[in-house]
Parts: structure tokens; C-alpha cells; sequence
């Protein structure tokens, strides 16, 4: 990062929010909160991977904007995980790595008390991640999409999802809309199963619509293809 971006800090979002040196890295960690990221008590973000190899890219991204020291490491660590389609407790080996503490804001933002509608609710954390209103001016850029699909997309046969997690019902609504208007993506709503449905939680994702998945890939390649291992995201055009 040359010196110009150090001493020039530049601001994005509402008045509060803390100076990051570029777009990109604003970009990064709005998709990171979205995605498989999160915000720890001490206002660090926190990225965590079952893939090894997509953490230690994300590191090398998180030094490149200028959010973490050279000297941040990796440790693996098992930690019981929530499991956002069975509603269960899973174990699983992830792998960490630690940002600097800029991200109290992010922290106050991306994240609201737990209600008892919440699937979540009396577990864990009292907390839970939501889509707050400023998301549909912060999402908008093509490598936070990539970032946001790299971690919570999927492929399978050609089609194209991304899970919410536990987001309700108006939040996936809201996301389907920034897509569309940010993106000009066509998403439609994945239904939960008819015996866990609620007046808040009716679908837990979004699919992408065909006649959308050519403009998804010219999006989303650039910066998919930097990550060998996530190169199979790819995989859902017709050859």
C-alpha cells in the first residue's frame, strides 16, 4: 500500500463509521460480515474457513487493504458451529485469522439482539448477524459479490444458491432487491421446509435465475479465479 493511501484515508458509509484506507477494503469487510466473517467482542474481524487455502487467501487479502499486520497468523481450531440448514450443532475444524480492531462500527451495525421468532433464540450469543438498511449503498460493488458468493454460494448441477442463515424473512426480501438493483441479478427465494416455517423465517436463501447466471459469472470471475480452490464456483455455465 503505497503512502498516499496511508496518510489519505478515505471514508465510506454514514458519518461514524471508521476511516479504511480504500474502497477495497471497506468492499472486503462488509462482504466478510455478510459472509462467513464476523465481529468478536474486541472489535476484531474474525474469518473463519473450513478450507485452508481460501483462509490463507483471505489473509493475504486482508494484509493487501491494509486490515491486519504482516505478522497475523493462522491457527486451526475445533469449535462447535451452527449448521444454518439443519438448525443444529456441528463440529468442524476452521481455520482463523485476525484483523486489526477497526470494526466497531461494522460491530454496531451488522448485528441486533436476538428475538424469541429467532431460530437461535437462548443459544450462544444474545446476538445475531441481520441486513441492515445501509446494505443496499454499501453492497454494490462486483468483488464484495464474489467475496459474499465465495462464502455463503453454491453450485449444484448448474444451479446457482447463496444461503441467509438466520436472516428473516423481510431481510432476504431485502437482499433479493439489492441484487437486483446493484447487480440487475435475477434471485428468487428459497422456501424452508414446511414444518419449520414462521411468520419471520419462510425461506433461507436465494436462487439465481438462468436468464441471470452469464452476468453473474462476468461479476463474480475476476475475482473467483484468483482462488484456485474456489474455482468450482464457477462451474455453473453450460459448456
Amino acid at each position: 500500500m503505497n503512502k498516499e493511501k496511508n496518510i489519505e484515508f478515505l471514508h465510506f458509509g454514514h458519518s461514524r463509521m471508521k476511516p479504511f484506507f480504500s474502497r477495497e477494503a471497506f468492499d472486503f469487510t462488509t462482504a466478510k460480515i455478510m459472509g462467513d466473517g464476523h465481529i468478536n467482542k474486541k472489535n476484531q474481524l474474525e474469518i473463519d474457513q473450513k478450507d485452508f487455502l481460501y483462509t490463507q487467501w483471505n489473509q493475504n487479502e486482508t494484509r493487501r487493504w491494509g486490515l491486519s499486520t504482516q505478522k497475523a497468523g493462522i491457527s486451526e481450531v475445533t469449535r462447535t458451529r451452527f449448521d444454518k440448514e439443519k438448525l443444529t450443532s456441528v463440529k468442524t475444524t476452521s481455520s482463523r485469522c485476525y484483523s486489526q480492531a477497526l470494526f466497531g462500527e461494522f460491530r454496531r451495525t451488522f448485528y441486533i439482539e436476538k428475538r424469541p421468532t429467532d431460530p437461535t433464540y437462548g443459544r450462544d450469543s444474545p446476538f445475531r448477524k441481520w441486513y441492515p438498511p445501509e446494505l443496499a449503498h454499501w453492497f454494490t460493488s462486483p468483488y464484495s459479490l464474489a467475496l459474499f458468493y465465495m462464502d455463503d454460494g453454491g453450485v449444484d448441477n448448474g444451479s446457482i444458491s447463496i444461503s441467509t442463515g438466520e436472516v428473516s424473512t423481510e431481510e432476504v426480501l431485502f437482499l433479493q432487491d439489492i441484487l437486483k438493483t446493484n447487480f440487475n441479478l435475477n434471485f428468487v427465494p428459497i422456501h424452508v421446509s414446511a414444518d419449520k416455517k414462521t411468520a419471520n423465517y419462510v425461506y433461507k436463501g436465494l436462487y439465481l435465475q438462468w436468464d441471470s447466471r452469464k452476468d453473474f459469472y462476468n461479476l463474480i470471475a475476476p475475482t473467483v479465479l484468483k482462488v484456485p480452490c474456489m474455482h468450482y464456483k464457477l462451474k455453473f455455465l453450460p459448456k
